[in-house]
């Protein structure tokens, strides 16, 4: 496993094929890119390594569409921990026949085979939790404006993926689901969204849905149960009461139903809907916030035996049912029991996945289960910056490390099988909340509500990176490294074809000197770029 303290730089290649042309883009360092008509970074350093970009009403840096490149060109961006994000510069393609260039292109070398394809990407984006609309809110309007164009415009991160909590989660001010009442309420009489849904929530979605180029495909997660539903009659602990799979398991699965008629009855619709959020949680006796446990047992009969068939007899039966919806430590387990029965095939479209122990666990696990499931679409539904994984305060303006820690697991997810990646809160406070359970994190957003501006954190454009670049049905194509470069520590990269026949390449170099790196096609045609060492980038023109 590398080490979490990452310095790095990366790039992100494109390559047009058409029948006689392969055209190559090269973005560096990790970020997205520019044109002539962006906006700059307003850069301020607070107390980390590297800086934020400040926006506020009047001013916000952008990231406009990216024009496909022509003839021999390289488009080559730069983003660097003491100086860049998004900076431009030009190379250009030469033969790879050609005897100079082979003399200094001889140690290290990353070739592309877009015809050898793998995982289709299903996109990229972030969460709308309570938290999140809370903090959007505390901005005035015009600045409202600016940080929901920079995650889902043209001239943004181009998001195209969501995720919704079902109720209350940590990151609310309260614990709460929608039938808190003090009897069992088994036909959901009193079923009803709560001021949060309509404040904070569903007026952001439905903005977010207004200024994205692509449909925002949302998922569904939920929490916890009421109360009455639950062993414990605890919001942070006990599974559903009665038998597995019993009355309480049913009234359960048409909690989703209701949940999902109310929102589309205020004009929010879902593509995706998960099993439970983290449905082992609830067994640590250190757990703090909302949650609802499952063992493997328990899940495989409620989702083959309550939800899926509920969910099929409804009008909601285009939905896809994603499982786990957890780490990769329980990944195998729950996967294998929930998929084992014969009705899983058709019940279950794909497996969601959460981050937080991915500096612990091999990747290896998603590869089992895409041997055993290859059917089965993986994509990671949950991931920030938590005290386990980068120690400190909950939120550091700034922080390169954290970013680089992101680009890393990114990248290694996509090449084992991961499907794309949603981001946990998309906004919080200087804190790192609000939240109701004091679980404080950071995020690539913060907002300063006395100074009503609003932070992109390095992390900002690490995600942008791959939401902006990569849209979706584009697929994870073969990329190999030469002997030597694969003797090299701190590089990782990752190759992707889009649906315009585009490959981009992504590379991280976390290293403390510069790579020197040859790109090549399968068409022999080949470039030479240098991915810079920490705090350095090879293209300069551009803050």
């Amino acid at each position: 496993m590398p080490p979490i303290q990452f310095n790095c730089i990366a790039y992100l290649i494109y390559l047009r094929n058409t029948a006689s042309l392969t055209i190559f883009l090269l973005i560096c360092s990790l970020i997205a890119f520019v044109s002539n008509h962006d906006v700059p970074c307003e850069s301020r350093y607070f107390d980390a390594e590297s800086f934020v970009c400040v926006c506020n009403a009047t001013y916000c840096d952008t990231i406009e569409k990216l024009d496909i490149p022509t003839n021999n060109n390289v488009y080559v961006f730069t983003t660097s921990k003491e100086l860049h994000r998004f900076a431009y510069n030009e190379l250009t393609f030469q033969d790879s026949n050609d005897i100079q260039l082979q003399q200094v292109t001889q140690l290290n070398e990353i070739t592309i085979d877009v015809k050898i394809t793998k995982q289709q990407i299903i996109g990229f984006g972030g969460s709308f939790t309570d938290a999140s609309g809370i903090n959007i809110k505390k901005l005035n309007k015009e600045a409202q404006q600016k940080l929901l164009e920079s995650y889902f415009s043209e001239n943004g991160l181009e998001y195209n993926l969501g995720r919704v909590p079902i109720g209350g989660c940590d990151f609310s001010t309260r614990p709460y689901t929608y039938d808190d009442v003090q009897f069992p309420d088994l036909d959901l009489q009193n079923f009803c969204l709560q001021p949060e849904d309509y404040d904070y929530k569903i007026p952001i979605i439905l903005e977010a849905q207004k200024l994205s180029p692509y449909k925002i495909n949302l998922i569904a997660s939920a929490w916890s149960s009421p109360e009455w539903m639950k062993t414990t009659d605890s919001f942070i602990s006990g599974v559903l009461n009665g038998s597995t799979g019993g009355i309480f398991y049913e009234t359960w699965a048409n909690y989703y139903i209701k949940f999902l008629e109310e929102y589309e009855n205020n004009g929010v619709i879902f593509w995706g809907l998960t099993s439970g959020n983290e449905p082992a949680n609830c067994f640590f006796p250190t757990q703090t916030f909302n949650c609802l446990g499952f063992t493997p047992y328990m899940l495989d009969v409620f989702v083959n035996k309550n939800l899926a068939p509920v969910i099929k007899g409804s009008k909601y039966n285009y939905l896809k049912l994603l499982i786990h919806d957890f780490e990769r430590a329980t990944l195998v387990p729950y996967v294998l029991q929930i998929m084992n029965e014969p009705d899983a095939q058709t019940n279950v479209d794909g497996i969601a996945l959460h981050w937080y122990s991915d500096p612990f666990v091999s990747p290896a696990v998603q590869d089992i289960v895409h041997l055993l499931y290859g059917n089965k679409f993986q994509l990671t539904t949950e991931a920030c910056i938590v005290k386990d994984i980068s120690p400190g305060p909950p939120v550091v303006l700034g922080s390169w490390i954290r970013a680089n820690a992101y680009a890393y697991y990114i990248i290694q997810n996509l090449q084992h099988w991961d499907s794309g990646w949603i981001d946990w809160n998309l906004v919080l406070d200087l804190e790192g909340g609000p939240n109701w359970a004091n679980n404080f994190v950071d995020a690539p957003i913060i907002v300063n509500e006395t100074s009503n501006e609003f932070y992109k954190q390095p992390l900002f454009y690490v995600m942008g990176h791959f939401s902006k670049f990569v849209p979706p049905e584009s697929v994870v194509v073969d990329s190999q490294s030469s002997s030597s470069l694969a003797k090299l520590t701190g590089i990782s990269f990752v190759a992707f074809l889009t649906p315009n026949s585009t490959t981009v390449l992504t590379i991280l170099n976390s290293n403390e000197t510069d790579v020197r790196i040859n790109i090549n096609d399968v068409n022999n045609r080949t470039f030479q770029t240098t991915v810079p060492e920490i705090g350095r980038a090879s293209c300069r023109e551009r803050v």
